[in-house]
């Protein structure tokens, strides 16, 4: 698992691995750009490439839009200028396609997006979408297109005043074989509080799109462009921290502790999308004091991980752990 943000000194964006079998850290490999709030990541499998990204002050790195990461050779590389001035966008979405890296939405209120192919090192835009610029809105890759839903309809880019009241409940797919746009059907899921930065999360079980919306889940079917709403989670878990499909059921990070107010990521809950229901998983190992809405999660097909940003050599407690969800029964 690699972890990318900003240290201590807030000059560079560094990464950490970490050797999940070996239980340890690898150290820290700092790169060219200088530190970010808000890119993207993902990974080709061979580089971890971030893009995008706001706001910090050059210090020691570069202001370029992105760099990739070969974890294999520990070398970074800067990536050429998209088309998009991309340079202070963020809260967009980056997917990859197994051959590009298709980037949409964002703070320049555009309909615009781009691609990037890594073996090319080159660019290429893509047409308008044809929905409204939007910010934290989420986006999945099928296999056959992306699909982008949701999000926050942003006064120059920031959440201000009333940003709660434009959330935004509709979506779009694109093809990039074909290079064209659709529109998706309306979601059943509606605007609400609480507003907060990403309160949607989005995974890809093959067939359907789950999203979350404020307590409930529902799945897209892009084939039939059809969505259906899930059964309801079992009662106190919630909000979704991460969601993640482990081939049979979806993963869900995120349980709200009995007679609390806070929303803590301190278990967890599975959903079955082909039978429509739910289970329990036993209490996830989060410290006390972690905050959901500064953790990163990743699945690597038999554990979940997350990682406190406020944790390391400050904090007397760890700050990161481990959980394998207990198998369901057959």
């Amino acid at each position: 698992m690699i972890v990318a943000g900003a240290d201590y000194r807030q000059r560079n964006l560094r990464v950490a691995t970490l050797d999940i079998d070996r239980r340890r850290w690898l150290g820290l490999e700092t790169g060219p750009l200088w530190w970010r709030y808000g890119q993207s990541t993902v990974s080709t499998g061979e580089e971890l490439i971030v893009w995008g990204g706001c706001c910090g002050p050059a210090g020691e790195g570069s202001k370029a839009e992105g760099a990739a990461y070969d974890p294999a050779r520990h070398r970074w590389r800067l990536l050429p200028d998209s088309p998009l001035g991309g340079a202070r966008r963020h809260w967009h979405s980056a997917v990859w396609t197994g051959r590009e890296m298709i980037v949409w939405g964002g703070t320049q209120r555009s309909r615009r997006g781009a691609a990037y192919d890594p073996d090319r090192n080159r660019w290429r835009l893509i047409p308008p979408a044809p929905i409204d610029p939007r910010i934290q809105h989420v986006a999945v890759w099928t296999g056959s297109e992306m699909v982008v839903w949701g999000g926050v309809r942003s006064n120059r880019g920031e959440l201000r005043g009333g940003a709660c009241d434009r959330r935004l409940t509709d979506g779009a797919a694109f093809n990039p074989y074909s290079n064209e746009w659709r529109r998706i059907a309306q979601s059943p899921i509606r605007p609400g509080a609480p507003c907060e930065p990403q309160s949607s999360v989005a995974a890809w079980t093959g067939k359907e799109m789950i999203v979350s919306g404020v307590a409930r889940l529902a799945a897209y079917d892009p084939r039939k462009d059809r969505w259906r709403m899930a059964t309801p989670a079992p009662r106190r878990v919630g909000p979704w921290g991460a969601i993640f499909f482990d081939g049979t059921e979806v993963i869900v990070a995120g349980i709200q502790e009995p007679g609390t107010t806070e929303d803590r990521t301190t278990g967890g809950a599975a959903y079955d999308p082909s039978g429509d229901s739910w289970r329990r998983l036993g209490p996830i190992p989060v410290p006390h004091d972690a905050n959901g809405g500064r953790m990163s999660f990743a699945w690597t097909g038999r554990e979940l991980i997350g990682w406190d940003e406020r944790g390391g050599k400050r904090k007397a407690r760890p700050s990161g752990w481990i959980f394998w969800p207990p198998p369901a029964r057959r």
